[in-house]
């Protein structure tokens, strides 16, 4: 058990989480997690929406933005 999993709920998708995690940092769409992290809107979009998979560098620059570990992003680890 990670530190700090006590805290997030055990979410089972990339998407649940990735909003999750959104509306515990104060981000209110994916237009602004875009421009927080320097990727395209569409990206974002269709990442979070599962029609594409974030890559490793686009995991963590999402992970860091958001005050989470990009394990946890990606698999709920």
């Amino acid at each position: 058990v990670g530190e700090g999993t006590e805290e997030r709920p055990q979410l089972t998708s990339v998407r649940s989480r990735v909003e999750w995690a959104m509306k515990q940092a104060g981000i209110k769409n994916h237009s602004e997690l875009a421009k927080k992290t320097g990727l395209s809107r569409s990206y974002v979009s269709e990442a979070v929406n599962g029609s594409k998979e974030f890559g490793r560098d686009a995991a963590r620059q999402v992970a860091e933005t958001l005050g989470v570990s990009p394990g946890w992003l990606l698999f709920g680890e």
